[in-house]
């Protein structure tokens, strides 16, 4: 299922071990502990057209040269699309479906099998006997676990050339004209593709932010691209009615899902933050 979603990233997935033989937590946090610490030299590109380099920066190699993982990987993806179902399926029991709750006919004297009320499951019209109700599909998954799997699709896609990172002025349109989006991304924007290509920009500014309302405005019709922004801060205003796994709205199969992916500075930073409270101590 996996393999499903992340078309052109089967390379990353390929066959995941069996859930039993996944190396324990504590185990794993240790072995990964010792990351490398060198920078990896990147460029600050422009937003569209060739998306040609501007500047150059410093990356930290903790989150663009980070081990692959495809276990890891493999654990997330799961988790997401579990939680991700919506658990609705339901069927009508014997107290559900239509009819009366008297007996059928007298126990005896009638010479017939004893039988109760019309609604039973073995007769027509009755109720499904042991069928779906609804339900959560959620899991739980170590937050720990989700970061290193984190950084392991990160660092894959950065070494795939689909990672980019772009200054955060230039997300901010001055229009809300699709056609000047479509314009800008001309490189990027299949037009009447029966697969669009898809682009996930992650900022530290929300999506309601009132610099981002044109673009989020503009690449709502743009057909032959999906351009989603996501703010890769967690919603901290809404944490106690926030499901566990949406507080933390970017993860390792937001990555794979993407074509393309956009980083600002500011969200680099921000993961460099998060990276250095989450990282175990080397041992």
């Amino acid at each position: 299922n996996s393999r499903k979603h992340c078309q052109g990233n089967t390379c990353l997935i390929g066959r995941a071990p069996a859930m039993q033989n996944c190396v324990p937590l504590g185990r794993l946090l240790r072995r990964t502990a010792s990351t490398a610490s060198t920078a990896v030299t990147g460029y600050v590109r422009s937003f569209g057209g060739s998306f040609a380099p501007q500047r150059a920066v410093a990356l930290p190699g903790a989150l663009f040269a980070a081990p692959r993982r495809l276990d890891l990987v493999h654990r997330v993806v799961t988790w997401w699309r579990a939680c991700e179902r919506a658990g609705l399926a339901a069927s009508k029991g014997r107290g559900d479906v239509r009819g009366s709750n008297r007996k059928i006919h007298p126990q005896k004297g009638s010479g017939r099998a004893r039988a109760g009320d019309a609604r039973a499951p073995h007769r027509r019209g009755g109720g499904a006997c042991f069928g779906p109700a609804p339900r959560s599909f959620a899991q739980g998954l170590p937050l720990k676990l989700r970061w290193l799997a984190f950084r392991a699709a990160l660092s894959a896609r950065w070494a795939e050339g689909a990672v980019a990172v772009v200054d955060a002025h230039a997300l901010h349109l001055p229009t809300p004209r699709t056609a000047d989006l479509a314009a800008r991304l001309r490189g990027f924007v299949r037009p009447h593709a029966r697969t669009p290509r898809k682009m996930l920009l992650l900022g530290i500014e929300p999506a309601t932010a009132p610099a981002l309302e044109n673009l989020a405005r503009a690449a709502r019709s743009l057909d032959g691209a999906l351009v989603h922004y996501r703010c890769i801060l967690q919603d901290t205003a809404h944490r106690h009615t926030t499901p566990p796994h949406l507080r933390h709205p970017v993860n390792a199969f937001h990555l794979l899902r993407y074509h393309h992916i956009c980083l600002t500075p500011g969200a680099i930073d921000h993961l460099a933050a998060v990276h250095a409270r989450l990282a175990p101590a080397a041992q």
